[in-house]
C-alpha cells in the first residue's frame, strides 16, 4: 500500500530523515515511535505530500508521490484522512461545520446530504446528536472524536494520526485508543500513527516501527516489541537528541 524508500530530508544543518525506508501493508495500522521532536511529524508531512524530500521515494499504490504536483498531487491527497496533533479544529464553528468542512469545500453535495454524512460519521465515533454543538463547548476527549470524524468523512483509504492522544485527559486516553482501534477494524483502512508513547502504540498498532537517528531502526509486531521493550527504551527512546544527526 505504502512504500517509503531511502528518504532523506535536511533543514539547515539538521538531518531529520536519513535514508529512511518502511513498507506498510494494506489494511494494517503501523505505529511509529520515537522521542518527541525527532522528526516523526516531518515523516507524515512527506507521506501526505506537504513536504518534498531532498531524495528518496514514497510510493502509494505503486505511484511515486514525490514526483507529483498540482492536480495530480491533490487527487492523491483525497485518499488520506489526517488527525492532527492538536486537533486543528475551528473553535468558532459547530461540530457539523468542522466535520463537514472538506465535503463543503471539495464536493457538490447540498447541505442536507452533507449533514447526513456528518451524522453517520459522528455515530461511528460515539457523538450522536452533537451536530449543532460548538467546538469550544466540548471536552478534550470529545474534540478528539470530532477530529476523528472529520478525518474519515471523505472515506479515505489511508489515515494518518499525529500523536493522537495529545490534549486528552489521562482518564480518556484509553477511550481514544479503543476508538482508533475500533475504527481500524470497521473501516479496513491503512493507517500510520506516530507517538512517543510505547504503551499507546501497543494498544492501537498491528506493528510498531522505531524511529531513531532519522531512520527506522526496527519493525516488530506488538508481541515481539513487548519482549524487547527494555532494549528498545534504552537504545532508542531516551532523549530527543538521539534523533539529531551531527
Amino acid at each position: 500500500m505504502i512504500k517509503i524508500s531511502n528518504l532523506n530530508k535536511k533543514f539547515g544543518e539538521h538531518n531529520v530523515l536519513c535514508g529512511l525506508s518502511l513498507d506498510i501493508n494494506p489494511g494494517e495500522l503501523i505505529g511509529i515511535i520515537g522521542p518527541s521532536g525527532c522528526g516523526k511529524s516531518v515523516l507524515l508531512k512527506h507521506i501526505i505530500g506537504l513536504l518534498k524530500p531532498d531524495s528518496g521515494e514514497i510510493f502509494i499504490d505503486g505511484m511515486d508521490i514525490t514526483k507529483l504536483k498540482g492536480k495530480d498531487l491533490k487527487k492523491i491527497r483525497f485518499s488520506f484522512g489526517m488527525v492532527f496533533q492538536g486537533g486543528a479544529l475551528f473553535d468558532s464553528l459547530t461540530v457539523e461545520e468542522n466535520v463537514g468542512f472538506g465535503l463543503k469545500q471539495h464536493t457538490d453535495l447540498n447541505d442536507e446530504e452533507i449533514r447526513k454524512i456528518v451524522s453517520e460519521k459522528l455515530q461511528l465515533v460515539g457523538l450522536i446528536g452533537t451536530e449543532d454543538v460548538r467546538i469550544e463547548e466540548l471536552s478534550g476527549g470529545m474534540k478528539k472524536r470530532v477530529a476523528l470524524a472529520r478525518a474519515i468523512v471523505m472515506n479515505p483509504r489511508i489515515i494518518l494520526y499525529d500523536e493522537p492522544t495529545t490534549g486528552v485527559d489521562v482518564a480518556m486516553i484509553d477511550n481514544v485508543n479503543s476508538l482508533i482501534r475500533d475504527l481500524q477494524e470497521r473501516l479496513k483502512v491503512t493507517s500510520i500513527a506516530v507517538t512517543h508513547d510505547l504503551q499507546n502504540a501497543y494498544k492501537i498498532a498491528d506493528r510498531i516501527a522505531v524511529f531513531h537517528q532519522g531512520k527506522i531502526a526496527c519493525v516488530e509486531n506488538v508481541e515481539e516489541m513487548k519482549k524487547r521493550e527494555g532494549e528498545i527504551l534504552e537504545k532508542y527512546m531516551r532523549t530527543p537528541a538521539d534523533c539529531q544527526i551531527k
